[in-house]
């Protein structure tokens, strides 16, 4: 599944053949239906439309891609293509370092590799020294378990 964004901004582009880069209140009605799947609620149209004749396309986006859902599924696939920045198909203890000291830019090297080893003996359930994208959801799916009790 695409990101939020990207899916509001597609739903958008359809209701704007033209490439005017803004559609009308119909079309935006019609594109926040195909974009979310829902009917807009009153609360909803006003932010998208206001008072507005034709809503531009960042409007559009702002207001619908936070409402759009993203599965668990679609959202731990995109966070392993994010740490898997090489595309090898599974995760190093480099990956989890790397993606640490980009989130906490004030961590050192040397702590981001101490963290990201010690999680990484966690994630990598057969030992061979990566962990696969199974190890990587089934870590997710206990931890959401855990969050949601």
């Amino acid at each position: 599944m695409e990101p939020p964004r990207t899916c509001a901004a597609s739903a958008f582009q359809r209701y704007d053949p033209s490439r005017k880069g803004s559609i009308s209140p119909t079309h935006a009605r019609l594109a926040y239906i195909a974009a979310t799947a829902s009917i807009p609620s009153p609360h909803d149209l006003d932010a998208l439309l206001g008072s507005l004749r034709s809503v531009p396309l960042e409007r559009f986006v702002d207001v619908v891609a936070p409402r759009i859902k993203v599965s668990f599924d679609d959202a731990a696939v995109e966070i392993f293509r994010l740490l898997d920045n090489e595309d090898k198909g599974y995760l190093v203890t480099e990956d989890l370092a790397l993606a640490m000291a980009r989130a906490a830019p004030g961590l050192s090297g040397s702590s981001a590799t101490a963290m990201a080893t010690i999680a990484f003996r966690q994630l990598d359930g057969d030992g061979d020294g990566r962990v696969s994208y199974r190890e990587f959801y089934r870590m997710l799916a206990l931890s959401s378990k855990n969050v949601k009790q």
